[in-house]
This record gives structure tokens, C-alpha cells and sequence, in this order.
């Protein structure tokens, strides 16, 4: 199973990086750095899987398709930015990760300011 490397990855790094961090603590960054990536390049495997069958729904969504497409866009943000964001964290820039954390809120709020303005269309039509 994937997740057990993934956990197990992330332990032995962790490890890892408490050693090195007492003699060459620049090393420790780079360690995490590379360990994220690792993990990451082992995530999106799961990622492309999941598009597959998203494309399954598209056939049953129709016109609404635009709206699956801004979901997935915002899934995307919430991961990049959770991943920027703990690398920031670890590397004790803990500002610079609240600007990347802002960032990807105000961009999910863009993506979904164009389903708000159709849900407020929609409730016009209908109330009046």
C-alpha cells in the first residue's frame, strides 16, 4: 500500500533531519524539501486517478461541467498551497506561508465568485 511508504517515508525523514539538524542544521530544509517532493510525485499518482473517474462524471453533468472543472481548480489551489505553505512553515518563514495561505484563499474566491453570481441569478428568476 502506498500510504504505508508515504508514512514510512515521512518518518524516516523526519528522523533523519532531527540527526542532521544537530551538526549541519542548513541540511535539514533540504532534507524536507526533498522528502515533500518525493511524497508529492507519490500523491499526484493518486490525483491522475481521480481525474479519470471525474471524466466518468462529466458525461452525467452536462451543461454543469464548468462547475466540476472549478471544483477540481480549487482542489488544486488548496493542495499547492498547503504544500508551499508547510515548506515555508519548516523553513521558519512563517510569513511568507501566511501570504501564500492568502493567496490561495483569494484564488479560490475568484474561482467561485462566478457560481455565487449565478446562484444569486437563479434565486432573482425565482423570488422576483
Amino acid at each position: 500500500m502506498d500510504i504505508v511508504k508515504i508514512g514510512f517515508l515521512g518518518v524516516a525523514a523526519v528522523l533523519l533531519v532531527i540527526q542532521i539538524r544537530q551538526s549541519r542544521p542548513e541540511f535539514g530544509f533540504y532534507i524536507i524539501l526533498g522528502t515533500s517532493l518525493c511524497i508529492l510525485t507519490m500523491v499526484l499518482s493518486y490525483f491522475l486517478n481521480i481525474t479519470k473517474v471525474l471524466e466518468e462524471f462529466y458525461s452525467y453533468v452536462g451543461e454543469y461541467r464548468s462547475y466540476l472543472n472549478i471544483l477540481m481548480k480549487v482542489i488544486g489551489i488548496a493542495y499547492i498551497c498547503e504544500f508551499c505553505s508547510n515548506l515555508c512553515k519548516d523553513a521558519g518563514c512563517g510569513a511568507i506561508a501566511g501570504q501564500i495561505e492568502l493567496g490561495g484563499k483569494l484564488s479560490v474566491l475568484m474561482l467561485g465568485l462566478p457560481i455565487l453570481l449565478t446562484l444569486m441569478e437563479t434565486l432573482k428568476e425565482y423570488g422576483g
